[in-house]
């Protein structure tokens, strides 16, 4: 899973916040508290599966709900792994060496 701090490269994020986590919004390592965010073309990519899968629903091709249910989920859980081990964290800030060093020495947040 790529949940590591640009800044301090220890484990930035929990998979549950890093699944709400956009390109567009930021969030505090929990080890050095420096603000990381999604890289923004991976992230955008890794919907793709999602955009089929509404794709393919909307077009009619497949009828009954059992289907549809299926391709929905199938996206919503390709996009969410796609977005867990695939999209990068990057750095929203100015490194802070003082920072990084307390969570490298195990002294940052928790």
């Amino acid at each position: 899973m790529e949940t590591t701090c640009p800044h301090c490269g220890l484990d930035a994020v929990s998979a549950w916040r890093k699944l709400a986590l956009g390109p567009a919004s930021t969030a505090k390592c929990r080890r050095c508290g420096l603000k990381v965010s999604a890289a923004v073309p991976q992230a955008l990519l890794s919907f793709v599966p999602c955009v089929v899968a509404v794709a393919v629903v909307l077009s009619g091709v497949v009828r009954g709900a059992g289907p549809l249910i299926a391709i929905g989920a199938g996206g919503w859980a390709l996009t969410s792994v796609l977005y867990l081990v695939w999209v990068p964290l990057v750095a929203r800030q100015v490194t802070r060496q003082d920072a990084v060093a307390a969570a490298r020495a195990g002294i940052g947040r928790r």
